[in-house]
């Protein structure tokens, strides 16, 4: 293995700070735990006297149907993508583009022999010796993937992370040539207990396991039992995201109509990817965006195609009303120059 540039998550830390309008972020903020009766203190952990990691595997056996063993907990959806890509025992490997930048770079770290293709179009013929690795729904189109000839392929690795947004709980089921992902940090805005998990079985679950032990071993039993609790609620906390998603979604409908960007949005997911259609590098676009207007986007250079940028529509409505504004006549500028 050697290293490679995450230019995605570069971008991010360059950037961050340097912007007013934040519309970068695909997660949802962290809601209110208390209001849902959950207690984040570590005095609750210990009084429990409960493993966190044993709770939290069974909690997630229950929410796939699985058994406790098929679950492995990682580090956030980071780990779980290094992890679940790194053990895919094929040389070759199929991705999709757009796709989110991790996917090509772990890949390559591993050495794997990486081809980009549209999964939806067909199957390919050496598929029964090659792996297909996607993010479903898409990040960052937000799409819902299922490849032509997916059962074709000798191993799958799925990462999930957005799949509760659309109000189903996997789009695959287990078997011994596919692993599935997911994290707290995105639907169930919970990023600061980096609570992640594959689902997995068989020899993939063997090889992703002792993979898991050469990085981080284990996680952090206090957030793990965190993370439980909240995985607990997820209807409540799924019915609040519904609220804030659609009713930012209208807000950026009006923009991309406003402003002739072409772009689907799928239900409940809170992003899209808009084709804008000018002359301009998607980064430079994004670069001007941040120092004339003050509004973060991630490049579709990062994830792959050109001509586009991330949109995340998560942030509290009158800040997202007041970014979309600028970026609108941010835009508008850039058209009467070009």
């Amino acid at each position: 293995m050697v290293p490679t540039d995450f230019r995605m998550f570069r971008w991010l830390r360059e950037n961050f700070n340097v912007k007013h309008f934040q519309l970068s972020l695909s997660g949802m903020p962290a809601p209110d735990f208390g209001s849902y009766g959950i207690d984040t203190s570590i005095n609750e952990y210990l009084e429990s006297g409960m493993d966190g990691s044993d709770l939290f595997r069974n909690t997630l056996a229950k929410k796939y149907s699985v058994r406790v063993e098929n679950v492995i907990p990682t580090v956030g959806a980071t780990e779980a993508i290094f992890l679940g890509i790194s053990a895919l025992k094929p040389a070759d490997v199929y991705l999709n583009a757009p796709e989110y930048e991790p996917f090509f770079r772990v890949a390559e770290v591993a050495g794997k022999h990486v081809r980009l293709t549209d999964l939806r179009e067909s199957c390919p013929d050496d598929a029964a010796s090659s792996a297909v690795a996607f993010s479903n729904p898409n990040n960052p189109t937000g799409s819902i993937l299922k490849p032509a000839g997916f059962k074709e392929y000798e191993e799958a690795f799925v990462d999930e992370t957005f799949i509760e947004f659309t109000g189903v709980r996997s789009s695959f089921r287990l078997a011994d040539n596919i692993a599935i992902a997911g994290t707290l940090s995105k639907f169930y805005g919970s990023s600061f207990t980096r609570a992640g998990w594959i689902i997995a079985k068989g020899e993939m679950m063997d090889r992703i396991s002792t993979m898991k032990d050469l990085t981080s071993n284990s996680n952090p039993g206090f957030m793990l039992y965190i993370a439980s609790k909240i995985m607990d609620h997820e209807e409540e906390i799924r019915k609040r995201n519904a609220r804030v998603v659609r009713e930012n979604r209208k807000l950026v409908e009006e923009f991309l109509l406003e402003n002739s960007l072409k772009c689907e949005i799928t239900d409940g997911v809170p992003f899209c990817f808009p084709s804008y259609g000018f002359r301009a590098s998607s980064e430079e676009l994004c670069r001007r965006a941040i120092k004339e207007a003050g509004v973060l986007l991630v490049p579709g250079s990062i994830f792959g195609k050109e001509g586009h940028f991330r949109l995340c529509f998560t942030t509290e409505r009158d800040i997202l009303a007041s970014g979309l504004d600028a970026l609108s006549k941010f835009l508008k500028s850039v058209r009467a120059g070009s």
